[in-house]
């Protein structure tokens, strides 16, 4: 240890920061980029290819493409809540966003993919709405509402019900889809939930169903992509996925 001197050199440290040149070409490079691979896609068109495992067996039903995927849509509530869809979709962060029409994007290709209504959810065994839900009592209960993005994006319903001038005592937030539904469990409260999956749920959960009692939008859901992955063959399959599990459900 006597022969070890101490490091007299001083250290410096190096911090690398982005020029002006990088900031100006940010923005037109990706898109000289995506603009490019759309003539290159157009003029030759991508297929699709049967593939196999790397032990050379057959390719399995799903990819041959001809398992469904019934639980496409139902998972829909597990996907990317972004709160720049369109920033997203330009930047090719998403391959297809599913959003209701609210938000969509002016700039992106788009396609109707289904319409839906909503219902109120009561706990079954609730005496407090007697056997109607009109809207003064409706005004008057508790609610349980969602959100998403950590509570800063709420969901269609408050958006639509607003709109139509009910104002909602939210006393519950919740940060999916399916959870409204449970979290009427044993209490008074009221939420309102698309119709498909009110019914689903209600399978499983002691839950009453009522009609909204005022004049509420039905929610219609799009599908939007970049226009740059027009001719993407996958993305076509994907597409048509989406379509045919959303007609039959």
């Amino acid at each position: 240890m006597s022969r070890v001197r101490p490091l007299t050199l001083p250290l410096f440290c190096v911090v690398l920061s982005p020029t002006g040149t990088r900031f100006f070409y940010a923005e037109p490079v990706p898109k000289i980029w995506r603009s490019t691979r759309c003539c290159n896609d157009r003029l030759n068109p991508p297929k699709l290819r049967q593939t196999t495992g790397s032990n050379s067996s057959p390719a399995t039903p799903r990819q041959r493409g001809q398992l469904k995927p019934t639980s496409l849509l139902e998972t829909r509530g597990c996907s990317l809540v972004t709160l720049e869809p369109a920033e997203s979709l330009g930047r090719g962060d998403i391959d297809l966003l599913i959003t209701p029409v609210h938000f969509t994007s002016p700039f992106h290709q788009k396609l109707k993919l289904l319409e839906e209504d909503y219902v109120c959810v009561t706990w079954r065994d609730s005496t407090r709405f007697g056997d109607t839900l009109d809207l003064a009592a409706y005004k008057a209960a508790g609610h349980v509402a969602v959100s998403f993005a950590g509570g800063r994006t709420p969901g269609l319903d408050s958006a639509l019900l607003l709109e139509s001038g009910v104002e909602r005592r939210v006393e519950v937030v919740a940060g999916s889809l399916l959870a409204p539904a449970e979290l009427v469990i044993g209490t008074d409260r009221v939420a309102t939930v698309q119709r498909r999956l009110a019914r689903r749920v209600a399978q499983h959960l002691p839950l009453r169903l009522w009609d909204v009692p005022c004049k509420l939008p039905p929610l219609v859901e799009y599908m939007q992509w970049n226009r740059v992955r027009d001719a993407d063959p996958a993305l076509k399959w994907l597409i048509s996925q989406c379509l045919e599990v959303a007609a039959a459900i």
